[in-house]
């Protein structure tokens, strides 16, 4: 299971590793147009709430077509505001966990961090 966010840039799809895009069900959330992903996307307390809404309802919609998953892989293209929300709507010993990868100066991406609650 992957998830790719774009809302401060833009992950294409054919620039996830190898692995995941022939193993994974790859999951999105994106900019409905005609907003563009922007480092200034969320500017407000309520586009975060929204944010965070969002990304409670696809927990929930992997939990009820998935069944209970050990990790997510997760590759972020976020601001910091929204990178916090993103470790804040794990639920302690229930949530999967977020591996969450990163680019590397090769342009390729790697394993930086798991995060669970």
């Amino acid at each position: 299971m992957a998830l790719v966010v774009n809302l401060s840039g833009s992950i294409p799809l054919e620039d996830l590793p190898e692995r995941i895009l022939a193993g994974h069900h790859i999951y999105q959330i994106t900019v409905n147009p005609p907003a563009d992903s922007e480092p200034t996307l969320i500017s407000s307390a309520a586009d975060l709430a929204s944010f965070e809404g969002i990304m409670r309802k696809f927990l929930a919609s992997v939990e009820a077509d998935h069944g209970r998953i050990d990790a997510i892989d997760l590759f972020p293209a976020v601001g910091v505001s929204a990178a916090v929300t993103i470790g804040q709507v794990l639920m302690p010993h229930v949530s999967s966990a977020w591996n969450i990868h990163d680019r590397g100066d090769d342009e390729g991406f790697f394993h930086a961090l798991r995060v669970k609650r």
